[in-house]
């Protein structure tokens, strides 16, 4: 068990009564993205998590910012204001910073699943042509931790089928319905249906496989047309301003006699400022890459 499973059970300890009273109200909006985000907690942990948070958080930030504040000032009344406001923006922070946790994390899930199912899909249509049964082929598919959130959805399967006694479809229908990514519920369902009316699983996989490389190829193709456009971005602001800048402030400074003062604001630029950015840019870009599972 993790630290942030035990912290979530030990905030349910202490506000068990209240979190079962209120949980489901308060969070129903997020209830569904909770249980698809992978989080391994009840809805009543989870709020009982917010609520432990807030009540380390916002206590340590009235008093801390009553105190400096009132140093500062050297007005008490203005302290305590200042503190009792940081209090309540701290508390209403960690809220909105949970409540919006589990759609990210979905929305994050669902992007990784649908980087590397076309890959997911080709092995699972690989593996049926040698006559694989299906059970087998989730079992596998379990063991190759490079396919990321299939693999551990592949491994839920495998895990509910020999230790718990689920029948195949039976979990396969279960998790259509938790997974965050369309194509991979409908892949789920699909060979569900498959197994059930005893249909032909290898012609299944591979038609499947094919539309999903096709759309994976269409979603490279738009990420290789946004790289370029934003590459011509960065050199036109980055590159190119960077040197107008330097430039035109070397003019003014030979004008104005200042030449000290604008080396250092033309090195702090250059040291700090593109630096920064050409980070965030990348960084950016590997957000939006199709190819992170």
């Amino acid at each position: 068990m993790s630290d942030e499973e035990d912290f979530g059970l030990f905030a349910y300890r202490i506000f068990r009564p209240f979190a079962k009273k209120h949980a489901k109200s308060v969070l129903k909006e997020i209830r569904d993205d909770l249980h698809k985000s992978g989080m391994r907690v009840t809805i009543e942990e989870y709020f009982s998590k917010i609520i432990l948070v807030i009540v380390i958080i916002s206590p340590l930030l009235l008093v801390l910012a009553t105190f400096f504040v009132s140093i500062l000032t050297k007005n008490i009344l203005f302290g305590i204001g200042s503190g009792i406001m940081a209090a309540i923006i701290s508390a209403a922070a960690v809220f909105a910073y949970f409540y919006l946790s589990p759609s990210n994390m979905v929305a994050e899930r669902a992007k990784k699943i649908d980087n590397g199912l076309h890959f997911a899909a080709l092995y699972m249509a690989t593996l049926a042509n040698t006559g694989t049964p299906a059970f087998l082929i989730f079992k596998i598919m379990s063991e190759f931790k490079e396919f990321g959130e299939i693999a551990k959805v592949s491994q839920k399967i495998t895990d509910e089928v020999e230790l718990f006694g689920y029948s195949l479809p039976d979990s396969l229908a279960k998790h259509a319905e938790l997974v965050p990514s369309n194509n991979l519920s409908e892949l789920l369902w699909g060979t569900r249906a498959t197994i059930i009316s005893g249909g032909d699983l290898n012609n299944y996989l591979n038609e499947k496989s094919k539309t999903f490389v096709n759309v994976f190829k269409r979603r490279l193709e738009e990420y290789i047309g946004s790289m370029g456009l934003f590459m011509e971005m960065y050199i036109t602001v980055v590159i190119v301003g960077t040197i107008f800048v330097i430039v035109l402030s070397t003019i003014m400074s030979m004008v104005g006699g200042v030449m000290a003062d604008i080396q250092t604001l033309q090195i702090g630029f250059v040291a700090l400022l593109v630096p920064f950015v050409t980070i965030a840019f990348i960084l950016f870009l590997k957000t939006i890459s199709p190819t992170e599972v």
